[in-house]
């Protein structure tokens, strides 16, 4: 157990050190290290470890500017477009999505974690505001989509 925290302790500083570097290769090295250890957290379903990891990572992106992977992350959380959500059930998009992981809500997730993450980057604010105009859209959107449900539920149960 000691071995393992200082493990951990030393991995940290090692991360720290390398997303701070101004070398492309060991920025790579992280962006994987970080990667795979998001993976491994899945895979053990830790949400804890998950969440650390998920910030991490974007903290490391922001710092970055990288946009595109920024992006992907945030499209993963934030789901189908909101129009999709009160698709036909047959929808493959709409009904692969989960909006959970490990327990936790995505939007969650990226509004408390993700989006405040990239603020420290001005180089990425048009993309944070991207995203904080969408998830504003999907959170106008959720009582209207609960209400539909509840309406069409309330139908049915007479038949």
């Amino acid at each position: 157990m000691v071995y393992f925290h200082f493990f951990k302790e030393r991995s940290a500083l090692t991360l720290f050190l390398l997303c701070n570097s101004t070398s492309s290769e060991d920025k790579m090295q992280t962006r994987a290290h970080l990667e795979a250890q998001i993976a491994s957290a899945m895979a053990l379903k830790s949400p804890i470890e998950y969440r650390q990891c998920l910030l991490s990572y974007t903290r490391c992106l922001a710092r970055e500017a990288d946009e595109r992977r920024l992006r992907e992350v945030c499209e993963e959380l934030l789901g189908p477009p909101a129009g999709m959500i009160t698709s036909t059930p047959s929808d493959s998009i709409a009904t692969s999505w989960d909006p959970h992981i490990l327990g936790m809500k995505k939007h969650d997730l990226l509004r408390e974690d993700v989006l405040p993450a990239l603020a420290s980057n001005r180089k990425v604010q048009r993309l944070l505001n991207e995203f904080l105009d969408l998830l504003s859209e999907y959170k106008t959107r959720e009582p209207n989509l609960h209400n539909e449900q509840v309406k069409v539920s309330d139908t049915y149960t007479g038949i």
